[in-house]
């Protein structure tokens, strides 16, 4: 038997239990301590990045200039020279660029008629 200040004299089976009770407590408070402390530490998951999707551009539809053809600029009394110098025009110079000379051959052919009948 064993003497205890407080509570007088106890059996070893009682000391036994109480040494159980105590060591019981002490090893669920630990674990609680552990369990609470491991959830603090845990990194914090790095969130997933999601896709954002681009707009799509839109299709910028290409226009195709036309090309009229103009017509020759003739004057009642016109000189030649006057009638060929009034229908040398930016088309003139286009349908040149373009190696079409018919605009080329309508304004002289359209010229010389008026002075040559």
């Amino acid at each position: 038997m064993a003497t205890c200040p407080l509570a007088g004299e106890w059996s070893n089976e009682e000391i036994m239990r109480h040494i159980l009770v105590v060591t019981f407590g002490l090893l669920s408070g630990i674990a609680l301590l552990l369990t609470a402390c491991a959830s603090l530490s845990a990194p914090t998951p790095t969130p997933i990045p999601t896709a954002t999707p681009s707009p799509t551009p839109t299709p910028i539809p290409t226009v195709t200039p036309t090309f009229a053809p103009p017509t020759v600029a003739v004057q009642d009394g016109d000189s030649i020279r006057g009638c060929l110098e009034r229908n040398l025009t930016p088309e003139l110079l286009i349908s040149l660029s373009q190696d079409d000379t018919t605009f080329t051959g309508d304004v002289m052919r359209t010229c010389l008629a008026t002075q040559i009948p």
